[in-house]
């Protein structure tokens, strides 16, 4: 089926792919979208992530499309492997922000977590912890990555009782990164719809 669906897809954007610029395809994925257009994109960078000379950040949004339909199908095993796929592109990624790179592969065992959380919860955990803290060592102003981080250790600290004490000044914070942030150009900056999901733990 999700073969079928992404073939479907395929048909979609060849006719309006070639008026759209890399850039401009970067730009779109950034933005919160309905699924079928989540697929058609994926497709789009997926062409894009094999083509000679390919720019590095079409395989980094790859992984992001993934992981992001990973929450939206409803079979774990597609779960698994659109998150299995997100984490090979990013082995392979090479010349995009090591802080964005790690941000998302905190949030692909993030996804992997929510599959199961009682079962792959303390599984993934450190993987989760230790990129997080990876992403903010290397940029310790990304948004994704304070905001992404606050959150687990947010639930973390709930499932034991307790609150991360910073959870409300990192959510304040990421906020106001987020609305600084340039979102004219191809770099990353998804993640603002993340505040209205989590703001309220």
């Amino acid at each position: 089926m999700r073969t079928i669906v992404i073939f479907a897809a395929s048909i979609i954007i060849s006719l309006s792919a070639s008026a759209q610029t890399t850039e401009e395809i970067f730009q779109k994925i950034n933005v919160p979208m309905a699924t079928p257009e989540l697929v058609a994109a994926r497709a789009q960078l997926e062409r894009l992530s094999t083509a000679p000379q390919a720019n590095p950040s079409a395989m980094y949004y790859l992984a992001y499309a993934d992981l992001e339909l990973s929450f939206r199908v409803g079979d774990d095993n597609q779960k698994a492997q659109y998150i299995e796929e997100a984490q090979k592109y990013l082995d392979k990624i090479k010349d995009v922000d090591k802080s964005e790179v790690e941000t998302l592969r905190g949030y692909s065992y993030f996804a992997l977590m929510a599959i199961d959380p009682r079962t792959n919860g303390p599984k993934y955990a450190p993987d989760i912890i230790s990129c997080y803290e990876k992403a903010l060592k290397a940029n310790p102003v990304n948004p994704r990555a304070i905001l992404l981080n606050a959150v687990f250790r947010n639930n973390m600290a709930k499932s034991m009782g307790r609150r991360y004490k910073e959870f409300e000044a990192d959510v304040i914070r990421s906020r106001e990164l987020f609305a600084a942030q340039d979102t004219t150009s191809a770099k990353p900056y998804w993640g603002g719809m993340l505040l209205d999901r989590f703001a309220g733990e």
